[in-house]
């Protein structure tokens, strides 16, 4: 299992996760694969994973067959300083790691806010991104 480059546009960053079915028989694949993503020092940063489509259903993945996710969020502004720097996928017993600078999680990142949150608590918001289970 592993991801390709993350692409980068308007403000969205996008990559795939592709698995292949080693085995000699049908796995299932999830809707949504393990996701869980943090800083260049190791720590947790938050981040809300939804399907793209509410309605998607696990798959069904004959031996020898590849598929894949795709994983969508909105850039922080700046990966230098900011959110995750490593992204780690689970299926079952394989593991997919992105490293480098992916402008994921840090909401304020956006508009500079440092302590104030929505209705004006301390708490930020954890950004969202979304994986869609491709055909």
């Amino acid at each position: 299992m592993g991801f390709d480059d993350v692409q980068a546009a308007l403000g969205e960053r996008v990559t795939r996760l592709h698995i292949r079915n080693c085995g000699t028989s049908t796995v299932t694949l999830p809707v949504m694969p393990e996701l869980e993503q943090s800083s260049a020092e190791g720590n947790p940063v938050a981040v809300i994973w939804r399907p793209y489509d509410p309605k998607a259903a696990p798959k069904r993945l004959a031996p020898q067959q590849y598929s894949g996710w795709e994983l969508s969020w909105r850039t922080n502004g700046n990966c230098e300083q900011r959110g995750a720097r490593r992204l780690v996928a689970t299926v079952g017993t394989a593991t997919g790691v992105l490293e480098g600078c992916l402008d994921l999680g840090d909401y304020h990142a956006l508009t500079d806010e440092t302590s104030t949150g929505p209705h004006g608590s301390d708490a930020t918001p954890a950004p969202e991104g979304t994986v869609r289970l491709l055909d």
